[in-house]
């Protein structure tokens, strides 16, 4: 049983890694030229960096608070309010209340609430992802274009030395990202309330949401091996690398 339970938490923290790849692409592949980018979007991938190297066993209640914080910032922000990050966000504070009840006996007697929690924040991420997918599918670039230059032209302080039109170039360039990377983020969030349910001794809603992650991202492994082991089939061998970067990424 032990073993199953370390095998469990890799695979769980494997998919925390994950589900972070596209921010760490997009916080390095803009950190060199974030001088002209929005600092509230700046200071979101400062923090997401953040939470992605803490220990969020050792310190789930510090990971937890980030998100809240990062939730409240996004909220306030109609321009963020319902954008990919904010699912993201969510997901992640979901993540955390999963570990508190799966791995740390600490909080055996929350555990009903701990899984309540991150169910009811993995259905709200859902939704903010699946209507951001829905919304961006085809999208006019010039009247993005036009929404993000009056948004930013509006708020004169915060760019007063920040090349607008270069800012919302960017901001394109990371929507065209998200465009790509959105649907393996809900695979996530699909696989996250799968554990949740398999936890619960909700098997058939594992499967399901298991098969529904599996879907979107094809090649989410860690999901498929979950779902192997959930109907007592081997799940594959792969090494490291592998499980942190698939060779192939639809």
């Amino acid at each position: 049983m032990a073993d199953v339970n370390n095998s469990s938490k890799k695979i769980f923290l494997i998919m925390a890694v994950i589900a972070a790849i596209g921010f760490a692409v997009s916080y390095f592949y803009y950190g060199n030229v974030n001088k002209n980018t929005d600092p509230r979007l700046i200071e979101t991938q400062e923090i997401l960096s953040r939470f992605d190297n803490i220990n969020k066993l050792d310190s789930p209640f510090v990971a937890i608070e980030l998100m809240d914080n990062l939730q409240n910032k996004l909220q306030s922000i109609d321009l963020y309010k319902n954008s990919y990050e904010m699912g993201v966000v969510i997901n992640n504070r979901a993540s955390v209340y999963i570990m508190m009840a799966i791995y740390d006996d600490k909080y055996t007697n929350m555990k009903d609430s701990l899984f309540n929690l991150s169910l009811s924040d993995l259905k709200t991420a859902t939704k903010v992802l699946n209507n951001w997918i829905e919304k961006n599918k085809t999208i006019d670039k010039n009247a993005v274009k036009t929404k993000l230059k009056t948004a930013y032209t509006n708020e004169k302080e915060l760019f007063k030395d920040i090349d607008i039109d270069k800012a919302v170039d960017k901001r394109l360039e990371e929507i065209e990202l998200a465009k790509t990377e959105t649907p393996r983020r809900l695979s996530v969030v699909y696989s996250n309330i799968a554990v949740v349910k398999r936890h619960t001794n909700k098997l058939d809603d594992a499967i399901k949401y298991y098969q529904q992650a599996i879907e979107l991202w094809p090649e989410n492994h860690e999901t498929k091996n979950n779902l192997k082991v959930l109907m007592g089939e081997k799940p594959e061998k792969r090494n490291a690398i592998e499980k942190l970067f698939p060779s192939k990424r639809d």
